[in-house]
């Protein structure tokens, strides 16, 4: 039975009021993403649009132009497109989206065929050697420098079409599945069914998701699993019995998103907090239930740090050694903020445990006798990470020839170069629009239900604020607010279906503070 957390029924005096301290924490963190959503509007013309010999004044018009887009989305030309996105998807159906999200998907990967390149060639690689039980090993030598999720589940079926697009098509297609099923779920058990399908339809035709049908993504999969894991979390805190599955569910979905991207972890022990607003009955049944999803995620760690410890001869048994490598290139004299290929000091010459070991030391060094060029560095890494959403057609168009960047601008057909910035303009406008409406709906939640209502959004916020905070410290790009987005989708669902804060009429759950 689907159980919303709100009813059209439910008086808002039902909901609790919290401490004056939890309610003041849970309105700082509302308001964060509201700016962080703001602020990706406001700069996305200053990163997309070229100015040539334009100077600070055309910087400063730039900026003036996302404002006023800003102010555009939460004012009435705001409420007109939403008024129409509601109109064009009242009648749709799950099952369509479906199929239509199937076809797409096929469709997409072979009208691209990207040839996998950087790193989605070195996850293809590392596949194909788990499919043949050959070791972990990448062309260095190096044996845990890269996070071993994709390259687990692409094995599977590189096993089964080998080592080639079809391979990464029929992987991209399962995680689109394991994706859309679980936005619905969410959509369904936080709102109404109809929030529901509007989620799986923003979903299946997400610009910069869609576009990466054949490649080697480990976004792709983040995406998915933290999707599952939010859903099996929110069902397993509805219900007052039998729940416990839920959370083993749920633990093992961060697990498999912790194996592809290791900094998940920290979002994973954030999870009694951005589930607080979650808990029916005793306290204790809502930090077993925390309990059990937080050691699900390290027992699906567990192997893999085991076979690490052992390669290593216990000097490490985390999950991947490139987290110092990337640290420091991040923090030093020489960082911009986006990838580069190596600090002012040259380690990545070195063994992949020095590399790492270093690499950490470096960085903190660097950011404890530079604080303030640290944080105007922190700053770009925000905008860089909110800039735009061109992910998808960065590496399916632009790089989908199998070249590197710049050889890739240079080599490229006219009509490549012409199929790659249009593209690159829909993901931007999807990604601006998104942000615009979901910020439009925080906010009217915040003014017509008071804040205690924004709780149950929590588990969808979280990644952004987890995103903004980490990628501001380690080299950022717009791929690692893919996750994020993957969940706020659910939330501009529940804003284009026009619920204001209300869901559909049924059963209300009592809000805890």
């Amino acid at each position: 039975m689907n159980e919303p957390f709100h009813s059209a029924a439910a008086p808002v005096a039902s909901i609790p009021t919290p401490h004056p301290l939890a309610r003041g924490l849970l309105l700082a963190e509302v308001a964060a993403v509201v700016v962080l959503l703001a602020m990706a509007v406001v700069i996305g013309p200053y990163y997309l649009v070229h100015l040539p010999a334009a100077g600070r004044a055309g910087s400063l018009a730039l900026l003036a132009g996302g404002c006023v887009l800003l102010i555009a989305l939460l004012g009435r030309p705001g409420g007109f497109l939403l008024r129409h996105w509601q109109a064009a998807v009242s009648g749709m159906r799950f099952p369509l989206v479906i199929a239509a999200g199937i076809l797409t998907q096929l469709a997409v990967a072979w009208l691209t065929q990207p040839v996998p390149n950087s790193d989605g060639e070195v996850y293809l690689r590392l596949a194909a050697q788990l499919s043949q039980g050959q070791p972990y090993m990448d062309e260095f030598g190096h044996r845990a420098f890269w996070p071993p999720g994709l390259p687990l589940v692409l094995s599977a079926f590189v096993a089964l079409a080998g080592a080639n697009l079809l391979a990464i098509s029929l992987c991209n297609l399962f995680l689109y599945l394991v994706g859309v099923f679980s936005a619905r779920s969410l959509g369904r058990a936080l709102f109404s069914e109809q929030v529901g399908t509007i989620a799986a339809l923003l979903f299946t035709f997400w610009p910069s998701r869609l576009l990466t049908a054949g490649v080697a993504s480990k976004e792709n999969l983040t995406m998915a699993a933290m999707l599952a894991g939010t859903a099996m979390c929110v069902r397993g805190l509805q219900r007052s019995g039998q729940r416990w599955q839920y959370a083993a569910g749920a633990g093992i979905a961060f697990g498999i998103a912790g194996l592809a991207q290791p900094g998940l972890l920290l979002f994973v022990m954030a999870m009694p907090l951005c589930y607080r607003y979650f808990r029916q009955g005793s306290i204790w049944r809502y930090l077993g239930f925390s309990a059990i999803a937080i050691g699900f995620t390290m027992l699906t760690l567990l192997p893999w740090q085991m076979r690490n410890c052992a390669q290593f001869d216990s000097q490490f048994c985390g999950v991947a050694t490139n987290g110092g490598s990337v640290f420091y290139r991040a923090n030093n004299p020489l960082a911009t903020g986006e990838w580069t290929a190596e600090g002012q000091v040259p380690i990545t010459h070195l063994p992949e445990l020095e590399q790492n070991r270093l690499g950490f030391t470096l960085g903190k060094q660097w950011i404890m006798e530079h604080p303030g060029e640290f944080a105007v560095l922190a700053l770009k890494k925000l905008g860089l990470l909110l800039r735009d959403d061109r992910y998808g057609a960065y590496w399916s168009v632009l790089r989908g020839g199998g070249h590197a960047h710049e050889k890739a601008l240079e080599t490229s057909s006219p009509n490549r170069l012409f199929a790659y910035q249009t593209l690159h303009a829909l993901s931007w406008v999807f990604w601006a629009i998104i942000a615009g409406v979901v910020a439009r709906a925080l906010g009217q939640l915040v003014r017509q239900r008071g804040s205690d209502a924004a709780g149950i959004m929590l588990p969808l916020l979280y990644p952004l604020l987890y995103s903004a905070a980490v990628f501001s410290v380690f080299e950022s790009d717009r791929r690692q607010h893919m996750i994020a987005l993957a969940l706020l989708l659910v939330l501009a669902a529940w804003a284009i279906a026009g619920n204001r804060g209300q869901a559909d009429a049924g059963r209300p759950v009592r809000l805890q503070g």
